[in-house]
């Protein structure tokens, strides 16, 4: 049935709307390449919807059409957010300094305290019995703290008692107890070391962190080191 002659003007004006809107789509498509604001995709899309609510039979070029820019709009969507990112890369690269600067220092300082606190309560192990017992009580202290190695030495720098990982050999001034901080730069590790004197200068309680491994990836290998904990966090 054709429609009457009042209603030829409304038909004629969908008829051409349907034929028009995907066009309209990929206006605004390239009008959102010349000037990226996500509404040119927004425009984009509705045109897409508008596309597939009007559709009628199976006209292959409005089809064809309708995939096209179904896909550029999807395409478009997922480019912005690059786009808005590279346009605002100085600024958003100043927010990523400060929130890894923020992360870093909280976990610095966390090491630390606890570094301080374990190294404190190691100083405890002469009160241990000898022998298994002591193994065990400086094990579950490392293990509880989560460092690399712990250990007591005696006053001339003879080991007592050891639990842990070390890369290396221990500094002669970490033994002696001669600072309460050192720090050892190697090739392959770098370990953070907190130190003690023992009661009635008997020796020295040390705790080490590793805080940098340049193990090779290919070696598949976790170190669980500090700098990886950070960059696990940060990305």
């Amino acid at each position: 049935m054709s429609p009457g002659p009042s209603y030829a003007p409304v038909w004629a004006g969908r008829a051409l709307l349907r034929e028009l809107l995907p066009w309209l789509g990929l206006v605004l498509l390239a009008a959102w390449t010349a000037r990226p604001t996500p509404w040119w995709l927004v425009g984009a899309a509705l045109a897409a919807v508008g596309t597939a609510l009007t559709a009628e039979g199976k006209d292959r070029a409005r089809s064809g059409a309708l995939v096209l820019l179904l896909t550029a709009v999807v395409v478009g969507f997922l480019a912005h957010h690059r786009v808005a990112l590279l346009a605002d890369f100085e600024n958003y690269w100043s927010r990523r300094e400060a929130a890894v600067a923020r992360v870093l220092e909280g976990e610095l300082e966390q090491l630390l305290a606890t570094g301080e606190s374990t190294a404190q309560e190691l100083t405890g192990v002469l009160s241990v019995r000898e022998g298994e017992a002591r193994h065990r009580w400086v094990s579950r202290l490392r293990t509880r703290h989560d460092f690399t190695a712990v250990a007591a030495y005696d006053s001339a720098g003879r080991l007592l008692v050891w639990d842990g990982t070390h890369q290396g050999t221990v500094p002669d001034r970490v033994r002696a107890g001669t600072v309460p901080y050192a720090y050892a730069d190697r090739p392959l590790f770098s370990h953070l070391y907190f130190t003690e004197l023992l009661p009635g200068g008997r020796g020295t309680a040390m705790v080490a962190a590793l805080l940098r491994s340049d193990i090779p990836a290919a070696l598949d290998a976790e170190t669980g080191d500090f700098t990886s904990r950070i960059r696990a966090r940060t990305g």
